[in-house]
């Protein structure tokens, strides 16, 4: 539902994860491998519907998808 013009632009205003706030311009340092990787934010969308929903970091993106499909037991353990 996002143009490839719509999301340069968008990509031009948002460079945190719109999550946890990390830049996406920071080189992280990878202990496995021993290189330094530019930090890309991934585009986030809904699974069910398909629409964009922002740009996150690939720790964020990860855990969100994770959180997603384990809500309900979350929640019941929580009590909420």
């Amino acid at each position: 539902d996002i143009t490839r013009r719509e999301l340069e632009e968008y990509r031009k205003i948002h460079q945190v994860c719109e999550i946890c706030g990390s830049q996406s311009k920071v080189i992280t340092y990878c202990g496995n491998t021993g290189r330094t990787t530019p930090n890309q934010l991934s585009i986030d969308h809904d699974h069910q519907s398909g629409k964009f929903r922002g740009l996150l970091c690939v720790g964020c993106n990860r855990r969100l998808g994770w959180y997603e499909k384990l809500k309900d037991n979350i929640k019941a353990y929580l009590g909420e």
